[in-house]
């Protein structure tokens, strides 16, 4: 069991603390949590700032929590007696949480520090004090372990843009910004907020113990898997891990582990009107994600190790895409999933050059009557020109292996003659497989394969079918659209006959959305599904994640999804 001990600030009290001593006491047990009073402090007068003193009953107070992995939390100056003492403790810490801690004391901090009630500090203990901080500043590494940063958007003592003076510190660092928070992060607006940040923090702790050796399967996933520890044990007990090493995944109400899939729409606005698309019942505001709230939501969700742009909007016109492909590719597998109108030369090679790994192109027919009917003001020649382009870029950087390029086709009743023009156009080009579905969303059902495939039509898909498979062009079920390394598993998901398409399950079989990806808007809202969009969950910017992942709405989704009454929007839908 994780043990945890909280290290209140110079001239605070362990009250700091106190919202999330009690939320820990709650999950881990009373006797494994423990807040530090500094020698000195809690006596009425004003306490010498005693360093060494400091860190000693850190020390102390660490030797005398239960065995196994221990977690450090400093608030504010805590964070640095807390910071101090890691290194020196005979169990090392395996991850150390700085709170609205300066990570430097700089000439504004005198005039801040007398506003928060230290006017009062004798100078020397004041000098003492910077000393003591800066000393740890100017360490070019004074943690090696994984760091949280937690920082008050607001905070009246150290500027929150100076959180980012962590970045690099550590071997592997976190930082949140808590929209509204003071000072007194743990308290007042956004508390809640930030004791859930590190209540799912302390719980990884014990979880980042998971064998590493397991992560040599998913090879492109090895920047994610070493930006934060615990990202491997959520891979490898979720869903699509379970799946991949031969188990059952463990569909329960409440989810064991977090999303590993964001899918994570950066705009809501679209250059098409496609009259199966979510957007035509779907009311929406116009609106792009910030670069900041991007980032935000990055580190609102750290084990997603994928993320694809996605959702109810055409992610190429974000005026920033390339920069936020860049920003999420550092750290985390990125692709996105776009119509094709708008992928010129220029922007490949910039996507491309920001990291991207993976471009989907949404193609559903080719002759000029179907695209009036499913896509409306598409100009297939060029799409077909435009992805041609993406893949000479990929080619010219060398990139085949490690981005891969698909085409996601979804057929109706209407329109399931198409597959064999989309099949006859895609195989000059070196596209990577196809994948291939039925409509979603029970708006789209009488027009659907499930409800007009005949028996010469899916006769038909199936000689299209084989013909592709012959011709090295693959095309895969959407039950492997989350499943881990499938551009190596491909062949478990291919799809030979055409009647697969056409059904349907009364009951849940396939479908691991609700247990481990999460879709968010641009401006930070979680919605229930993709095949739901409508129903919202909360604001991951705003609301803590325990309480929208693991929610009442969540766990009465996932366990109507696995009763005898499933929900309609999963009855229409081809995964479930």
């Amino acid at each position: 069991m994780t043990a945890a001990l909280l290290v209140h600030g110079y001239l605070g009290s362990p009250r700091e603390l106190a919202p999330l001593e009690e939320r820990l006491g709650a999950e881990l047990g009373r006797a494994s949590v423990r807040s530090v009073l500094l020698p000195g402090h809690g006596q009425g007068a004003e306490p010498p700032f005693l360093s060494r003193a400091f860190v000693l009953a850190v020390r102390e107070a660490a030797e005398s929590l239960p065995p196994g992995p221990l977690v450090l939390v400093g608030h504010s100056i805590g964070g640095s007696i807390a910071l101090a003492a890691a290194e020196t403790l005979a169990r090392r810490p395996a991850l150390l949480v700085l709170a609205g801690t300066p990570p430097r004391i700089g000439a504004g901090y005198a005039a801040r520090f007398r506003r928060q009630g230290g006017g009062s500090a004798d100078l020397a203990q004041l000098a003492e004090l910077v000393r003591f901080v800066n000393g740890l500043s100017r360490r070019a590494a004074p943690w090696n372990g994984p760091l949280l940063v937690l920082q008050g958007e607001d905070d009246e003592l150290v500027p929150a843009g100076e959180a980012e003076l962590w970045r690099g510190r550590a071997a592997a660092v976190r930082i949140l910004r808590i929209p509204g928070a003071l000072h007194d992060l743990f308290h007042g607006q956004g508390g809640q907020l930030a004791v859930d940040v590190v209540a799912r923090a302390v719980r990884d702790a014990e979880r980042s113990l998971a064998d590493p050796s397991w992560a040599a399967r998913l090879p492109r996933l090895r920047e994610s898997l070493a930006r934060w520890p615990a990202t491997l044990h959520h891979l490898r007990e979720g869903p699509a891990g379970r799946r991949l090493d031969g188990c059952t995944p463990d569909f329960e109400e409440v989810a064991r582990t977090e999303p590993t899939l964001l899918n994570l729409s950066v705009t809501t606005r679209c250059n098409l009107a496609c009259p199966s698309c979510a957007r035509t019942f779907t009311p929406l505001k116009p609106a792009d994600v910030s670069e900041e709230a991007f980032a935000r939501i990055l580190e609102q969700v750290p084990h997603a190790a994928r993320v694809v742009l996605v959702g109810l909007g055409e992610p190429l016109l974000h005026p920033q895409l390339p920069r936020l492909v860049r920003h999420a590719a550092a750290s985390r597998e990125v692709s996105l999933v776009t119509n094709g109108t708008l992928l010129t030369r220029e922007l490949s090679r910039a996507l491309l050059e920001a990291g991207l790994s993976g471009l989907t192109v949404s193609i559903d027919a080719t002759t000029r009557e179907a695209l009036a009917r499913v896509r409306p003001g598409t100009d297939l020649e060029e799409v077909r020109k435009n992805l041609g382009g993406f893949l000479v870029e990929r080619a010219g950087a060398g990139l085949e292996s490690r981005v891969g390029v698909a085409v996601f086709t979804a057929l109706s009743a209407p329109t399931a003659g198409e597959l064999e023009g989309i099949v006859a156009a895609l195989l000059p080009l070196p596209v990577d497989a196809i994948m291939l579905s039925d409509l979603n969303f029970p708006e789209n059902e009488a027009r659907s394969l499930y409800r007009g495939l005949s028996r010469e039509g899916a006769a038909r898909l199936d000689r299209v079918l084989r013909q592709a498979l012959l011709s090295g062009l693959p095309v895969l079920s959407v039950l492997g659209l989350e499943e881990l390394s499938l551009p190596e598993r491909f062949r478990e998901f291919l799809l030979l006959r055409g009647a697969r398409l056409s059904e349907r399950r009364s009951r849940h079989a396939h479908c691991c959305s609700p247990w481990q990806t999460l879709p968010v808007g641009p401006d930070g809202e979680v919605t229930l599904c993709d095949c739901q969009p409508r129903v919202r969950l909360g604001n991951v910017l705003e609301e803590p994640f325990s309480a929208i992942w693991n929610g009442p709405a969540m766990r009465a989704h996932r366990r109507r999804m696995r009763s005898a009454d499933p929900p309609p929007a999963c009855r229409a839908c081809p995964r479930f």
